[in-house]
C-alpha cells in the first residue's frame, strides 16, 4: 500500500481532491480506489491506496500469537496493508461493531475472532445469538459456551435478560470485594470469566422488537465493561434506523468491510472509505489506539473451524471424564 501526505494551501478545499480520486487511482496504476482522509492533528490529507492485490493470510499463521499475548480477550483480525498482525483487544474496545455487505467478508471475519476465543488460553465464556440459525451451527458444542446457541428473537431477550441479572450480581460481588473492576477482583477473589455476546445479523433483532432489544442491549453496554461483559454485533445493514445513535454511542470501536454506499460508510465509521473497499476480507479498524487501519481479515475456512470445535469438544469430554474418576 502506499501513502502520500498532503498539506492544502489556505482556502484550498479536500473536496478537490476527492473529485480528482479516479484520475489519481489511473495515474499511479493503483489497483484501488484512493481512500481520503483528514488528519487533523497535523493539518495533512492522507491518500491511500494499494498499488497490488492484497495478499491473503491464513488464520493458521497467526495463530501462535494467542500462545503469548497478554490480551485478556485476543481477537486475530488479519495483517494490515503494512505487513503488520494486527492481533486486537476487546477487553479494552470495550465493545464491537462490524458491518460488510454480502461478499465483504464479514462472516470469515466473525469466525476468525469467535476461533480467536476458543484456542485462547484465556478464562472466556460465549453467548451467541444466530439469527440465520447456520452461521454459528459449528459451535454448539465448544465448552465455552454459556447457552445453547440462540436463534430466536424471543430467545435474544431471555438471554439479554439474564446478562443483565448477571451483570448485577458481578457488580454486587465487587462492591464486596471492594473493587471497580474484573481484573482488581480476579487479583483478591477466585477467577470470574470474561463473558462476551455475539450476535450476527443485529439488524433482524432491531426489526422484530427494535424498542426493546435496543434499551436492553445499550442498559447492558452502558455498565458492563468493568463486570468483564463485552459485546461484538455485525450487520449486512448499516442504516441509520438499525445502527441508531444510541447503539453508535455505546460501540465505539468499529470494523467496516466493504458496504454498498458512502452513506453506510458514514453510519458505520462517521467518515467515508468503506465503499472503496475491495471486498474478502479488505477491512477498516476505527477502535482506541488505531485510527483507520486498513487490514486484510484472517481466512478461515469450514474445516478448519470444525477441527477447531471438534478439538474443544474432545477437551470438554476428557475433562468431565476426569472428574467423574
Amino acid at each position: 500500500m502506499s501513502k502520500y501526505f498532503i498539506r492544502l494551501h489556505p482556502g484550498e478545499r479536500v473536496s478537490k481532491i476527492e473529485k480528482f480520486s479516479t484520475e489519481i487511482a489511473l495515474a499511479l496504476k493503483a489497483y484501488s480506489m484512493p481512500i481520503i482522509r483528514v488528519i487533523t492533528e497535523k493539518g495533512l490529507v492522507s491518500v491511500e491506496l494499494l498499488t497490488s492485490p492484497p495478499s491473503s493470510t491464513g488464520f493458521a499463521e497467526l495463530k501462535d500469537h494467542l500462545l503469548h499475548t497478554e490480551h485478556d480477550l485476543p481477537m486475530i483480525l488479519g495483517r494490515t496493508q503494512d505487513g503488520d498482525d494486527l492481533v486486537a483487544d476487546l477487553s479494552i474496545m470495550p465493545h464491537l461493531l462490524i458491518a460488510g455487505t454480502t461478499g465483504s467478508g464479514k462472516s470469515v471475519m466473525l469466525h476468525s475472532i469467535l476461533n480467536s476465543f476458543i484456542e485462547s488460553s484465556k478464562n472466556i465464556k460465549l453467548v451467541l445469538i444466530d439469527p440465520k440459525k447456520v452461521e454459528f451451527s459449528y459451535y454448539k458444542k465448544i465448552k465455552q459456551l454459556m447457552y445453547p446457541v440462540v436463534t430466536e428473537p424471543e430467545g435474544a431477550l431471555c438471554v439479554l435478560s439474564d446478562l443483565l441479572s448477571e451483570m448485577e450480581h458481578r457488580f454486587k460481588l465487587m462492591a464486596k470485594a471492594s473493587v471497580t473492576n474484573i481484573s482488581d477482583y480476579n487479583e483478591k477473589k477466585s477467577r470470574m470469566s470474561h463473558i462476551v455476546l455475539v450476535i450476527d445479523e443485529f439488524s433482524d433483532l432491531m426489526h422484530s422488537s427494535k424498542k426493546i432489544f435496543q434499551k436492553k442491549l445499550c442498559m447492558l453496554a452502558q455498565k458492563s465493561r468493568a463486570c468483564g461483559i463485552h459485546i461484538i454485533i455485525a450487520t449486512q445493514r448499516p442504516s441509520a434506523d438499525v445502527i441508531t445513535g444510541l447503539i453508535k454511542a455505546n460501540f465505539p470501536s468499529r470494523i467496516s468491510c466493504r458496504v454498498s454506499s458512502v452513506i453506510d460508510s458514514r453510519v458505520i465509521l462517521n467518515r467515508g472509505g468503506a465503499e472503496k473497499l475491495l471486498g474478502k476480507g479488505d477491512a477498516l479498524l476505527n477502535s482506541l489506539g488505531y485510527d483507520m487501519i486498513r487490514f486484510k481479515g484472517a481466512f478461515i475456512d469450514t474445516e478448519e473451524i470444525q477441527q477447531v470445535c471438534d478439538n474443544n469438544e474432545r477437551g470438554l469430554l476428557s475433562k468431565i471424564r476426569n472428574y467423574l474418576r
